[in-house]
């Protein structure tokens, strides 16, 4: 059992306090993820005053790479715009990588997503940028597991991610899910998710009265890159 679905279970043990648990969830954030992050600023190619150790640095102008399984990393606040000097590759290239980073060392902050992109910094620092045990225990092939958690940005949660999965491909994540989206499941598909997180009919719409997204009680949203279906992830401080 995921470290998520224990808590909401030691939470709502008691149904009749439901409201209060999930009250008292949503008051112990400590921070909040950002939800919406400005456009980089336009940069040309050539150089531009840093203070990076007093020196002029070339802050390079590309277009992010292209990542499968987080097609919008600066929706989701995974990676910012940043003059940082990426760790990896030693330069100055608009945007920086701000979510988990598993291995020796503190990176976060300090990796370019194209450092991440062609695998460069999962190799230089043997680190990864997301639990890969939900996808081996789905039976995933092993170069998506690997494309998934060293070529592509994790998130930021609370507990660790679990990265979903649909028709035998690891979904696409696309950040929180919004009030709408939860409040317009219904059918199987509701069923299916109360399944999984074994939760009642009840409970589920406390959830939906307390949900915020970025709060205490986090959904995130993934998609199936082959069907198209919405999947999600419950994540709890």
């Amino acid at each position: 059992m995921t470290n998520s679905r224990l808590i909401w279970r030691r939470c709502f043990a008691n149904e009749s306090s439901c409201a209060a648990a999930v009250a008292s969830v949503l008051a112990i954030a400590l921070w909040q993820r950002a939800r919406h992050v400005s456009a980089a600023p336009r940069v040309s190619r050539g150089e531009k005053e840093s203070g990076w150790r007093g020196s002029t640095v070339a802050i390079e102008a590309f277009m992010l790479p292209e990542f499968r399984y987080h097609p919008d990393p600066l929706a989701t606040g995974s990676v910012k715009p940043s003059e940082a000097v990426c760790a990896c590759c030693q330069r100055v290239r608009g945007y920086i990588y701000e979510a988990s980073v598993y291995g020796p060392g503190e990176l976060r902050g300090k990796l370019c997503p194209w450092c991440i992109a062609d695998g460069e910094a999962a190799f230089r620092f043997g680190v990864y940028f997301s639990v890969e045990d939900p996808l081996v225990e789905a039976g995933i092939a092993r170069h998506i597991i690997n494309e998934v958690t060293r070529r592509t940005p994790g998130y930021n949660c609370w507990q660790q991610e679990e990265w979903q999965v649909c028709c035998g491909d690891a979904c696409a994540f696309h950040g929180d899910a919004t009030s709408e989206e939860l409040k317009a499941l219904g059918g199987d598909a509701l069923g299916r998710l109360q399944k999984k997180w074994e939760i009642t009919p009840r409970l589920w719409e406390e959830l939906l009265n307390f949900y915020v997204p970025g709060g205490g009680v986090s959904v995130f949203r993934f998609v199936c890159r082959v069907c198209g279906r919405p999947n999600f992830a419950l994540d709890l401080a």
